[in-house]
């Protein structure tokens, strides 16, 4: 039971987001009995559990009912390299493969890979709300928004307005490789 309690308070405050610190602060005991606790060390008084996993945002009687595993959350934090969503980019060869764990969130993220000679063109342009940020892993990439055109070698970064029509595309030699950030629902 000690080493359950600890480890079910230990993932609960990773998934929140809290340090150890500032859960301490909260409860109003040492950070030293916390880190007792969620190394199965110690097991806290009643009235300390209570007052933890009031302050982790949830009931006492949830917190018993969380299941004990080592993938607790996991799912809901971690997406696996070889597990990554993969979105086709229409009339391309490009992929987009979705780096956040779901696609509920205000903000998305994701890679992109771009094969060499893939330029026609102008790329396909994509509209959706928000904002875009971007950072080139590896070019050369171009990169058009509205009627203006850039060419984008490995370390450029920036962003702009998602509702301008924008799109990138590679005409160099070598894949290249951008990581996106988005907010807004984004669509491709």
């Amino acid at each position: 039971m000690v080493e359950s309690t600890g480890f079910r308070i230990k993932q609960l405050r990773i998934y929140k987001g809290i340090t150890i610190s500032q859960l301490s602060r909260k409860v109003q005991v040492t950070r030293s009995l916390l880190s007792q606790v969620e190394n199965g060390k110690a097991l806290p008084s009643l009235p300390t559990l209570g007052k933890i996993v009031e302050a982790l945002g949830v009931s006492l009687s949830e917190f018993f009912s969380i299941e004990e595993t080592e993938d607790l959350h996991e799912k809901d934090i971690i997406v696996r390299k070889n597990s990554r969503k993969t979105v086709s980019v229409p009339d391309t060869n490009s992929n987009y493969q979705i780096l956040t764990p779901n696609m509920d969130s205000n903000l998305e993220f994701f890679i992109c890979e771009f094969p060499p000679r893939e330029d026609k063109g102008e790329p396909v342009p994509s509209i959706h709300d928000g904002e875009e940020y971007f950072y080139v892993v590896r070019g050369p990439i171009r990169l058009c928004v509205g009627d203006n055109t850039y060419d984008l070698e490995q370390g450029d970064s920036g962003s702009f307005d998602a509702h301008i029509p924008h799109g990138f595309s590679n005409s160099g030699d070598d894949t290249g490789k951008v990581l996106f950030a988005a907010t807004g629902k984004h669509a491709r």
